[in-house]
């Protein structure tokens, strides 16, 4: 059975059900780092050949974050990139706009 084939398995109401059921006895946390969250995934702690999903012991079942699912089927996962802080940049302080001042004429200065 491949990949897309066991996906469409784990859409059946009958693992819901039970996946739901393993989460709640699980208290919403992973099994093996105890993180708390409502996406949890549940893992199949052996697998037997033929069985669906849902037709497993519940002893066999574990709630896992993604991280510790991941970890469990030797599925490299990525890091995050640190931020990197960037130098601030001095922002260019605007000129003052140039203001022309023009002098009245006085009408005694100007001579023909």
């Amino acid at each position: 059975m491949n990949r897309h084939e066991y996906y469409k398995l784990l859409q059946d109401p009958k693992w819901k059900i039970k996946a739901s059921f393993i989460r709640k006895r699980d208290k919403h946390m992973c099994r093996h780092c105890g993180k708390k969250s409502r996406r949890l995934q549940v893992h199949h702690t052996i697998y037997i050949k033929g069985h669906m999903p849902w037709e497993y012991d519940n002893e066999t079942l574990i709630s896992l974050c993604s991280t510790c699912h991941k970890k469990e089927h030797g599925i490299e996962t990525k890091k995050k990139k640190k931020k990197v802080d960037k130098p601030k940049v001095e922002k260019k302080t605007k000129k003052p706009k140039r203001t022309i001042k023009i002098k009245p004429i006085d009408d005694e200065e100007v001579s023909e």
